[in-house]
């Protein structure tokens, strides 16, 4: 007599769960300590199942492990609006009303919270390196850039700006994308020496 076996091995087989979201660290892998500061998501450190982190995710995790590697512990304040950024993308990127309402509100003027809203973004790129992406045109708005075209895209847009940024867009670029780093370099200093030989 012939017996199937096939069913038998397939309910033997185990189950493996992958979760697809993390209602603690939202996909990023760390969060907000309950006793303060930042930590990681207590699913993986205890080794539980969790979600791959998002590319969004890891550009914020390693920003905060150069913070903390030059002795500089990151705030709760501007993690958070990292995290906010962090759920949107280059087609998709959050306004400056939606970083105002839900995290400026409490400051009295609309130009006050603009102003607010600038001083961060030039925190998390300046000091966090993290590279936080704009434009003005529609859709206009932040994102963190995980995309080397999309970065260099937005190098492009800000290359207009002040050489202070220009200092800032290298230290983000140096910090999540080197070669590209490499090149800012070779053309900041081909274009000193155009611009030298013009002025003889």
């Amino acid at each position: 007599m012939f017996t199937d076996t096939t069913l038998a091995q397939e309910q033997d087989l185990p189950f493996i769960w992958a979760p697809q979201y993390c209602d603690r660290c939202f996909g990023i892998g760390l969060h907000n300590a309950p006793q303060g500061g930042i930590e990681q998501c207590p699913a993986i450190t205890l080794g539980q199942p969790h979600p791959a982190l998002s590319a969004q995710g890891t550009r914020i995790v390693r920003a905060v492990e150069m913070l903390r590697h030059r002795d500089l512990e990151p705030d709760i304040i501007h993690f958070d609006i990292a995290r906010t950024i962090a759920q949107y993308s280059t087609d998709r990127p959050c306004s400056a009303r939606e970083l105002t309402d839900r995290h400026f509100s409490y400051i009295d003027g609309v130009e006050n919270r603009r102003r607010k809203v600038t001083m961060t973004i030039r925190f998390l790129r300046d000091i966090w390196c993290l590279p936080v992406a704009s434009r003005k045109d529609k859709p206009a708005g932040y994102w963190i850039s995980v995309d080397l075209d999309d970065f260099k895209a937005y190098v492009e847009r800000a290359t207009a700006e002040p050489i202070t940024t220009l200092s800032t867009l290298h230290r983000m670029a140096r910090a999540n994308y080197p070669e590209f780093a490499e090149q800012l370099e070779l053309d900041f200093w081909r274009d000193m020496r155009v611009e030298e030989r013009k002025a003889t």
